[in-house]
C-alpha cells in the first residue's frame, strides 16, 4: 500500500455503478519542486492523482476543495488516446484509508487547478 499527501483539487463526487455500488471520486494535487543542475532557481511542479474510495460515500461531504489529506491505497496508471489521437495518461489511487491533515488552503487549490491542463500536457508519451 502506498501513501500520498496533498490537497484535494475539487469537492468529491459520489457516483453509482449499474449494480448499485457507490464510489467517491476526488483528485489530489501533489506539489513538489526541484533544482536543475547548474541552475540557481527551483522549479515547481504539480502531480495530480485521481482517487476512488469504494468503502462508503459518507466521507464525500468532508472531502472539500483545498483539504490537506494523506491517502493510503493502491496506485495505478491509466494510458489512453484522447479525441485527437494523442497518447495521454493519468495516475489513479484505489483508496483504502484517508487521514484528514488540515483545513482547506485558500491558495493551494487555485494554483493546482491552474496547473492541471499544463501538467497533463507534459506527459512523456
Amino acid at each position: 500500500m502506498e501513501q500520498i499527501t496533498g490537497r484535494i483539487v475539487a469537492d468529491a463526487q459520489v457516483n453509482t455503478t449499474k449494480d448499485g455500488r457507490t464510489v467517491t471520486n476526488f483528485s489530489v494535487a501533489l506539489n513538489d519542486s526541484y533544482q536543475p543542475k547548474g541552475s540557481g532557481e527551483r522549479r515547481q511542479f504539480t502531480t495530480y492523482v485521481n482517487c476512488s474510495f469504494w468503502r462508503t460515500d459518507k466521507l464525500a461531504a468532508h472531502l472539500k476543495k483545498g483539504l490537506l489529506v494523506k491517502v493510503f491505497g493502491r496506485l495505478g496508471i491509466n494510458v489512453y488516446n484522447n479525441s485527437n489521437g494523442e497518447a495521454r495518461g493519468s495516475m489513479n489511487c484505489f483508496v483504502q484509508d484517508i487521514n484528514f491533515l488540515g483545513a482547506p488552503s485558500k491558495s493551494a487549490p487555485t494554483q493546482a487547478a491552474a496547473n492541471s491542463d499544463e501538467q497533463r500536457d507534459d506527459l512523456p508519451f
